[in-house]
């Protein structure tokens, strides 16, 4: 007998911040479900060949060693209910995660419903889960449609202790999320992709690598919230975001106290320590159409720089205050810089400057860097103020 495990969008604070109380309430409900419900007959398998009514389900046990390693080619999953991913793999013990899929179709379309979904934790009782999460597609096409938290691809550390690093790597193919109701307060949208870093450690001298790194070339992202969004809350290790080619097209609005509608926006958080590094190159074009929607968007508040670089890219926002590229150090210390070769960036909308570069003022070593250049290089903002 198959179990299906619901996994909940993440609750958030402010700027993209996920409270351990809150993540604990969250993972109670989904072992809850994952120990109380049991699936129709070709339901969830852990397999890399499922049945034509099939989706993938790989979970562990709390105190299992294993890790979970799911390579399928070719596979055509489609969902229809709330809470049913297309691909899971969830850790509760120790052991890495590794989902690659290579061509193939996801389709799913109940509220809260992703097409891949990794999850390393939670440790509900201050347990240790350890291993790193790795996700590779190549030439896949993912299409998710539903309310709150239908991401296309979710990936999401969130350990008591130890943890381990995200690698999100996409190849080709294509990403489109449609959220169908309105944004709640509490809940994100539906993002394309979506890399949450929460590892922690009991340890303050632990040597943990908690990078969150995820690179995408030549993928086709369309959605009604964030294209790309990584975050980042651990106190060590960087978070590196890189786009080479392909095209990032959003119609989301952030409204202020929700992040959504932006191309790319990495963010760490107050506490957090390591860098932010954003990369778009290779004729990479990113569109936004909302107030508050950037085009990319880098964002420290805790110690470390914030850098970003564009190479032979396009970016286009039309909206009020939608920034076109936006570099922020917010915390106790670090730079920005942001260098722009061969690229154009074009805003539409009041106070919607092309490239903003922004420091608070409480430490001396923060500086901001802007370079422009290439003769292919230009920044246009209609209506900025």
């Amino acid at each position: 007998m198959s179990m299906t495990v619901h996994c909940p969008p993440p609750p958030r604070r402010g700027w993209i911040v996920l409270t351990r109380a809150a993540a604990r309430a969250v993972a109670a409900a989904a072992l809850a479900a994952f120990a109380g419900e049991a699936s129709a007959a070709g339901g969830g398998v852990c397999s890399d060949t499922p049945g034509p009514d099939d989706w993938i389900l790989c979970p562990t046990q709390s105190n299992d060693v294993a890790s979970i390693d799911i390579d399928a080619s070719n596979v055509a999953i489609s969902t229809n209910s709330a809470y049913r991913h297309a691909v899971l793999g969830w850790n509760r013990g120790a052991g890495d995660i590794d989902i690659t899929l290579h061509t193939g179709s996801l389709t799913t379309t109940g509220a809260s419903s992703v097409g891949v979904h990794a999850l390393n934790g939670f440790a509900l009782d201050g347990r240790s889960v350890t291993g790193d999460i790795h996700i590779d597609l190549t030439d896949t096409k993912i299409k998710t449609s539903g309310a709150q938290g239908s991401h296309g691809i979710i990936a999401w550390q969130e350990s008591a202790s130890e943890g381990g690093r995200i690698d999100i790597d996409v190849t080709g193919g294509s990403i489109t999320t449609q959220r169908t109701g309105a944004i709640v307060s509490g809940f994100y949208g539906s993002q394309g992709i979506y890399g949450i870093q929460a590892s922690a450690s009991n340890d303050p001298d632990a040597a943990i690598d908690w990078t969150l790194d995820i690179d995408l070339e030549n993928v086709v992202i369309k959605t009604t919230d964030t294209g790309v969004l990584g975050s980042h809350r651990s106190t060590s290790g960087d978070l590196v975001i890189g786009v080479k080619g392909g095209s990032i097209a959003t119609t989301g609005t952030d409204s202020g106290s929700i992040n959504t509608g932006h191309a790319i926006l990495g963010v760490k958080e107050p506490n957090a320590i390591g860098n932010v590094e954003i990369r778009v190159s290779d004729g990479a074009a990113l569109s936004t159409r909302g107030a508050r929607a950037h085009g990319v968007a880098g964002a420290q508040w805790g110690a470390g720089d914030v850098s970003i670089r564009l190479d032979d890219a396009r970016v286009e926002t039309t909206g009020a205050e939608a920034y076109g590229v936006w570099g922020i150090q917010r915390g106790a210390a670090g730079s920005v810089s942001v260098h722009l070769d061969d690229t154009r960036v074009m805003t539409t909308g009041h106070w919607a400057p092309a490239v903003r570069g922004q420091t608070s003022a409480a430490a001396n070593d923060k500086r901001v860097f802007v370079r422009v250049a290439g003769a292919g290089a230009r920044l246009s903002a209609a209506g900025a103020e």
